[in-house]
């Protein structure tokens, strides 16, 4: 039996090092070079197995990256030399953020393995099944402290909020962070997964362990964040997750077309065939317990929730869910393995049962200005209050009732427009206090670059790139340019502003102090402002300037050996070595290919003779390669052998003057000869007519297109009105 299908790709190794951050972690991502056939052993079924190889760094904890519809695993050695068992590469569909979002596209293409904590190795072997065409490691060591971290409460919140381990205590590295959080409306449901690597073994390795699937998720999979909202550990341990405040209601990369309005719970480990600790599930169940109150999610609910597209949803399908779903209920995932997800029904009665009683779903309809209905749910039926403040906290209105519905409405006709909340209240409950009306909360809601690469070169083809953002409310606008590692190269624009709704602000490649920003790819950030209150945004683009300035000259030429207009001279900039490829295209068919392979950067002219085709329209194509990726511009133009025809040429007197009449069968330039007089001019296909004050014996006419190819003249006796026409 044949093996599984195994593609060789000659491949550069990358190698980025870094220098270990914040909590003593260290990354580096290797390309995996699959050329080496030596090293390739099959296996039967089991695929392709590359040789084994040390690692550029100790590691505990390795991701990977590959393209192709193929798999791979991998195995590891520890530094005693025990191999592991082969593990899959991506045991699961990884979690990911929402299709479209920045975050997204930064991977695109490529499949993103599961972070996996090994231990303590040096080093791999990989094996592939099926096509592979590129494959990336990612190594990642995080150092394991002395003493577990520090779980502290949130001052001010009820005392149902268990104790958590702050970015802060767990040595988040901050500056690897790559945009501002956002927000969703409100939270409706909560995501449980596992992490499907390894489980720590002791509470310290549990903080190493979520330094290192930050560090993987932000600087490996190219996501702003980590991607879940909390983690917990087989101790009880329970981790902050992604920043923006973890009772507001962040949105993560955990669940691919669900992750606004969900909180993202991840488990250290795996259960798909080993049952969650019971340190684990009691702080589960206290987090989601506490964590779905501040939202008002009632955990023993279902709902329905519109897919933002998943692997299992298509983008625009409602979706039943329970509050406390797990992450294969979302997409085609076995996660959060077998046992856990089994568990989650009575995780949710459980959940449900803490801290009675509770308010479910705070809903306001209408907004100041008319009658405004406030309604909510309530775990039994006991009094409530509903109550309106005004901006300086003052008691606008309120109405008050008993039952298990709030239902009451204020008559806000008669408001004055400013900024209002609201609070719903009921004995022993955590109260719903919520801004209601007034000014929208500062953020960009979108910001893209148009085109995303773009040659401001001076050629007038992507010279320039457009901003295109848009924002919640008017707010002070900065705009700066980041290189790969983070660092600020340029400044765009300071000290402007920004409109409510969508703005434009055109780029041309400069910075606002002139200087030209020199090729390569970057991270535009814009970041909006009202005094100290901040929202940034990030978007990717490529200034290359690799090719430029293509000229195809004749715009028409006629290949028929009379020494005119017998080739078409291609012409362009090259500002950088590249590799070339110059084709001659009729439509999508390619007729000719004039130069393939590398050139160096100079003027660049290429002659065709047109030798072998048909008249007609074609266009030059020309695609330079760099490390920039490949730029292609086109020109049309004509090849035409064919002259003009002059038909129907007649003339007669009329009106003190000669009145001519005659067809061109294509656009030509025309010559009119009336006696000593000649007219030149343009005509379209078709019909030509014209009068001159002039009384000739004889006309002659003839026609010459922009290939230069020229019509027989054409002669004729003006005709007296009484006489007949002759040629």
């Amino acid at each position: 039996m044949s093996s599984p299908r195994v593609v060789i790709a000659a491949l550069a190794l990358a190698l980025l090092v870094a220098a270990p951050a914040a909590g003593g972690v260290s990354l580096v991502t290797r390309d995996v070079p699959l050329a080496e056939s030596a090293g390739l052993r099959p296996t039967g079924q089991t695929g392709a197995v590359l040789s084994a190889r040390t690692a550029p760094i100790r590691f505990n904890l390795v991701g990977l990256h590959w393209q192709g519809s193929g798999d791979v695993s991998f195995r590891t050695a520890s530094l005693g030399g025990s191999w592991s068992a082969w593990r899959p590469g991506r045991p699961e569909a990884e979690d990911l953020p929402d299709a479209g979002t920045f975050e997204a596209q930064r991977r695109a293409g490529w499949k993103l393995g599961n972070p996996f904590w090994t231990g303590s190795a040096r080093r791999i072997q990989y094996r592939l099944s099926g096509r592979v065409t590129r494959l990336r490691a990612h190594f990642v060591w995080s150092a394991v402290t002395g003493a577990p971290p520090r779980a502290r409460r949130l001052a001010g919140v009820a005392p149902a909020q268990p104790a958590i381990v702050t970015r802060a205590d767990w040595q988040a590295d901050e500056s690897i962070v790559r945009a501002t959080p956002s927000y969703a409306d409100r939270l409706a449901f909560a995501a449980v997964h596992h992490t499907a690597g390894g489980v720590p073994a002791s509470p310290a390795q549990s903080a190493a362990m979520v330094r290192g699937i930050h560090t993987y998720h932000v600087r490996s999979n190219g996501w702003n964040d980590i991607g879940y909202s909390f983690l917990v550990d087989p101790f009880g341990q329970v981790f902050e997750g992604r920043a923006g405040g973890m009772t507001r209601n962040v949105i993560g990369a955990h669940a691919q077309g669900f992750n606004t309005g969900s909180v993202g719970v991840a488990v250290l480990g795996t259960y798909e065939a080993k049952t969650i600790a019971p340190a684990a599930r009691e702080a589960l169940a206290g987090l989601l317990a506490w964590r779905l109150d501040v939202g008002h999610a009632d955990a023993a609910a279902t709902l329905t929730r519109i897919s933002g597209g998943s692997s299992k949803w298509a983008a625009g399908t409602p979706v039943e869910l329970r509050t406390v779903s797990g992450h294969r209920d979302l997409g085609l995932t076995a996660c959060p393995g077998e046992l856990l997800y089994g568990e989650l029904d009575l995780l949710a009665s459980d959940v449900a049962a803490r801290g009675l009683p509770k308010i479910y779903d705070p809903w306001v309809d209408g907004s100041v200005g008319e009658i405004v209905r406030f309604s909510a749910r309530l775990s039994e039926a006991l009094p409530w209050t509903v109550t309106v403040f005004g901006a300086s906290g003052s008691v606008v209105a309120s109405g008050s009732g008993a039952g298990k519905l709030v239902d009451w409405r204020w008559d806000a006709r008669g408001a004055l427009p400013s900024r209002y909340t609201y609070a719903i209240e009921t004995p022993g409950a955590r109260p719903v206090r919520e801004p209601l009306g007034g000014a929208a909360p500062l953020d960009l809601t979108t910001f893209i670059v148009k085109p995303p690469v773009f040659s401001p070169n001076g050629d007038g083809v992507d010279d320039n790139a457009e901003l295109r953002l848009t924002s919640t409310t008017a707010a002070g606008l900065d705009v700066w340019l980041e290189n790969a590692v983070g660092s600020r190269v340029a400044t765009l624009y300071a000290g402007g502003g920004v409109e409510a709704g969508p703005n434009t602000l055109r780029w041309g490649g400069k910075s606002r102090g002139g200087q030209a920003v020199a090729d390569g790819r970057y991270t535009v950030v814009a970041e909006a402002s009202i005094g100290t209150e901040r929202v940034s945004r990030r978007a990717s683009v490529t200034v290359d300037r690799t090719l430029g300035h293509l000229t195809v000259r004749p715009a028409a030429f006629s290949p028929n050996g009379d020494g005119r207009r017998d080739l078409v001279a291609i012409e362009w900039q090259q500002s950088r070595q590249a590799n070339v490829r110059v084709r001659i295209l009729a439509g999508s068919r390619v007729v000719a290919t004039l130069a393939s392979g590398s050139r160096p950067a100079s003027r660049v002219t290429l002659d065709w003779t047109g030798r072998g085709v048909a008249d007609g329209r074609y266009s030059a194509v020309v695609e330079a390669t760099s490390s920039l990726g490949t730029r292609r511009l086109s020109e049309t133009f004509v090849r035409d052998t064919t002259a003009p025809r002059v038909t129907g040429l007649s003339a007669r007197r009329q009106r003190r003057g000669t009145f001519v009449r005659f067809w061109v069968s294509e656009p030509a330039r025309v010559a009119v000869v009336l006696g000593g007089r000649t007219l030149r001019f343009r005509a379209d296909k078709g019909r030509v007519e014209l009068w001159r004050r002039t009384r000739p014996a004889f006309v002659t006419v003839a026609a010459g297109d922009m290939a230069e190819n020229g019509s027989a003249s054409k002669r004729v006796r003006v005709r007296r009105p009484d006489s007949r026409a002759g040629v």
